[in-house]
């Protein structure tokens, strides 16, 4: 007969079981805070996202392995441990605020290898310390209870992760600043730390307390990534919206990114009238994210209509508050994503004006891609136009951005018989169906408007400049679109020619790394380590799709993470209770492998016709089978102490990998199609060596135990 725990061993089981759920909770909401912050301070994309997570799980996996060689087994250690998490969070937020600061001023965009410096030295120690306590928890209570299953431990970690993720994409993003989402989530580990101390917990409590303000009082109310006088700022859950005063101008900064000032009446201008030249007045227009001072200039031709479309609501009401876009009786407001108002409306446009200067992330890319001008053109007039514009200019272009604007030309000239482009402060493009007129100043003269930049000095500068595009503007480049960002990719290249070219050491010591575990792991561990890799290589790559087709609609990007995470737990319970886990991990092997293919190949051909849903239960099911494998794991390779950590820090630091891999190289490289299949690939890899080891050979049949 089995022997039952003690009553009091009992109590101290559940007390660290609960302080694993406590911990999951407060450790997920801390990962996507410190994800967002970084990611303001860097005026960041997908490359400083990709960056963090990555670090967050390397280092997490670190914390397991050193877990797997602590020698005191001690349930006051590891409340002690647990107990320095809540104010390090706040003194890891208020590290990266000022830190950012001294890194370089305000503004200033710096390379890959600061980012990569900075966010590894201010997420080190918590990430290290929350990858320990997971592992180092399983095994004290092994030593309360010698027997006490594994795969409890697991499922409480994923129970708290799963709430941390609801928590904080349904209400805290919404409701609380970073500080005091971070304060609200580590109050149940601060709580249940100090009755694991009992009476020794007094001094501590004392301690974390003093500790608590300090950490408070270290954050800075103002963000490093802003200089002058600050009017207001707002932890948007679309980003962090901030309005900035020099002198007289007002400029509106996004994620540490200024997007428009007021008194930049050359923007304003360029914006405007090289596309509306074309067109006569009275016309509708759509206009997606406003300049300063735009609607002054529409304000010319007289619109009969003019839909402003903006996702976030807090940049639309500032827009009005502070002056950046005027009201007039034919401006309408619409909180909505660009793509997603063309797919739902049946409005037909004369024009519409793109402002979106820097396609660098997949949400930007959506609207420099075949597909956007394939949607443009079905809302447009027979004589309508598209206008929008990237950040190239100047008198001289790299090979990359001269790339970059043939990839733009020859996409836009598939859908528009007539594509001018304009070298202005920015290159503007000009598209439609019918002939157009290079001209601007003519057409201006002829509706009796008058201009102080496009007009005046487009003769001499403008046109002149525009004419050299000519010689590389024919070339024929492969062509940008949804499946394959080809723009994504040169616009990373332009960033690591920017700073110092391509970061090969980094990547050459990554390989390598990952070929030193696949060669010091046995085969179950490598099964859960391909499963890292790919899972995690799957949520990025369901998100990606996701912003790529409905746009990154925050609140339902979070219902795709939290439907990743709430798999895990009924997959997990569900593989405990079964019996010959080798057979069970080969057969669920082929059903991720296949659940993978099934979902790149439906994505690859329909596309924008998915419903929102589809992605949802595609995260599901692959967490659904990611959790089943990992107590079966647990099952074949032993429970000892290194035994657990190992593989604990096995599948961390796989998944690691997985998540840079696929979203700085498989998916910007390769497109989605291609990116899927190699993650199927390595699925079915990890297969074959299983079958080769345990069962093709006949060495054991499918099912051993």
């Amino acid at each position: 007969m089995k022997s039952e725990p003690v009553p009091e061993q009992a109590g101290v089981s559940r007390t660290i079981v609960a302080l694993v759920v406590a911990t999951g909770l407060a450790s997920v909401t801390s990962q996507l805070v410190f994800v967002r912050e970084l990611m303001t301070q860097f005026q960041g994309n997908e490359i400083v996202v990709a960056l963090v997570i990555f670090l967050w799980l390397l280092l997490g996996g670190c914390g397991s392995l050193l877990a797997g060689l602590c020698r005191w087994e001690s349930p006051a250690l590891l409340a002690s441990l647990s107990l320095l998490l809540p104010p390090l969070a706040l003194f890891q937020l208020a590290a990266i605020r000022i830190g950012r600061g001294l890194l370089a001023p305000a503004g200033v965009s710096v390379g890959f290898y600061p980012v990569f410096f900075f966010s590894l030295a201010t997420l080190m120690f918590y990430a290290l310390a929350v990858g320990f306590v997971l592992p180092y928890s399983l095994i004290v209570l092994r030593r309360t209870r010698a027997a006490f299953p594994d795969v409890r431990v697991y499922l409480a970690d994923n129970l708290g992760d799963l709430a941390g993720a609801a928590l904080f994409g349904f209400w805290l993003v919404f409701w609380t600043t970073p500080a005091q989402a971070l304060v609200l989530v580590h109050l149940p580990l601060a709580l249940i730390c100090l009755w694991m101390l009992g009476k020794k917990g007094w001094p501590a409590a004392f301690l974390l307390t003093v500790a608590w303000v300090l950490a408070m009082l270290a954050v800075p109310a103002r963000m490093a990534s802003l200089s002058g006088d600050v009017l207001a700022v707002s932890e948007s859950p679309y980003g962090r919206v901030a309005v900035v005063r020099h002198a007289q101008q007002v400029t509106m900064v996004l994620d540490g990114r200024p997007v428009t000032s007021t008194h930049d009446l050359v923007g304003a201008e360029e914006a405007v009238h090289y596309a509306m030249s074309q067109v006569g007045r009275g016309a509708r227009v759509m206009v997606v994210c406003a300049l300063a001072g735009m609607m002054d200039q529409l304000a010319k031709y007289e619109p009969r209509r003019v839909d402003l479309v903006e996702l976030d609501p807090v940049v639309l009401k500032w827009q009005s508050e502070y002056g950046f876009v005027k009201d007039y009786p034919w401006l309408h407001r619409i909180r909505d994503d660009g793509r997603h108002l063309l797919r739902k409306t049946s409005a037909r446009y004369d024009a519409i004006l793109v402002n979106l200067s820097e396609p660098d992330t997949f949400q930007a890319n959506r609207f420099f891609t075949l597909e956007f001008f394939q949607a443009a053109a079905g809302h447009l007039g027979k004589d309508g136009v598209l206008g929008f514009a990237i950040n190239v200019g100047g008198n001289y272009y790299s090979e990359v951005e001269k790339k970059m604007v043939a990839c733009l030309y020859a996409t836009a000239g598939q859908v528009f018989d007539n594509v001018l482009v304009f070298a202005g402060r920015q290159l503007y493009f000009v598209c439609s169906a019918r002939p157009l007129h290079f001209h601007v100043p003519r057409r201006l003269e002829g509706k009796g408007v008058t201009t102080a930049w496009v007009g005046p000095y487009f003769y001499g500068n403008v046109d002149l400049r525009s004419k050299e595009l000519d010689t590389w503007l024919a070339t024929r480049p492969l062509l940008n679109s949804d499946r394959h960002p080809v723009l994504m990719r040169l616009v990373l290249e332009r960033w690591y020619a920017k700073f110092g070219g391509f970061p090969r050491a980094f990547f050459l010591a990554l390989v390598l790394a990952v070929a030193g575990l696949v060669l010091a792991t046995n085969p179950a561990q490598k099964v859960i380590a391909a499963t890292g890799f790919v899972v995690m290589g799957a949520e990025i790559w369901i998100i990606m799709a996701f912003q790529i087709f409905h746009g990154n609609l925050y609140l339902k990007v979070g219902v795709i993470v939290t439907m990743f995470l709430a798999g895990l737990f009924p997959g997990a319970l569900f593989a405990s209770r079964l019996d010959r886990p080798l057979g069970w991990l080969m057969v669920s092997d082929l059903v991720l492998a296949t659940v993978l293919a099934l979902v790149g190949g439906t994505v690859a051909l329909t596309g924008a016709g998915l419903p929102e849903v589809f992605f949802y239960f595609a995260g599901l099911a692959v967490s659904l089978l990611a959790g089943f494998q990992f107590p079966l794991a647990f099952r074949i390779t032993g429970s000892t102490r290194r035994q657990a950590a190992a593989l604990f820090a096995v599948d961390v630091l796989a998944a690691s990998v997985g998540t840079l891999a696929t979203s700085l190289v498989l998916v910007v490289y390769l497109g989605l199609l291609p990116a899927m299949s190699v993650l199927v690939a390595l699925k079915i890899a990890g297969l074959l060596m299983m079958g080769r080891r345990y069962g093709f050979k006949g060495q054991k049949t499918f099912f051993t135990g």
